[in-house]
């Protein structure tokens, strides 16, 4: 937490994530790939300092997605059953 970037991190979010995450990297580089991974917005969805659900999101359900998409409703069925 020493640098200029957002919440004083040291490097770009998708940055740090990548780190440990490497395998990923083409993931995010794929067609078809969540914007806000494409953006490397790790943080819109995952909390990297701890979360009760799985994958460290955080929230569970279709409210983590309506968290961003507030055009949808809480009975949208979400287009992937599962997120990175």
């Amino acid at each position: 937490h020493k640098g200029k970037d957002k919440a004083l991190l040291i490097s770009p979010v998708k940055d740090i994530c990548l780190n440990c995450h490497s395998d990923f990297a083409d993931t995010i580089k794929a067609e078809g790939v969540h914007t806000a991974v494409r953006s490397g917005q790790c943080d819109a969805c995952h909390d990297a300092h701890g979360s009760p659900n799985p994958k460290l999101v955080k929230d569970s359900s279709n409210d983590l997605c309506l968290n961003c998409h507030t055009k949808l409703n809480k009975t949208s069925r979400p287009r992937r059953k599962e997120m990175p």
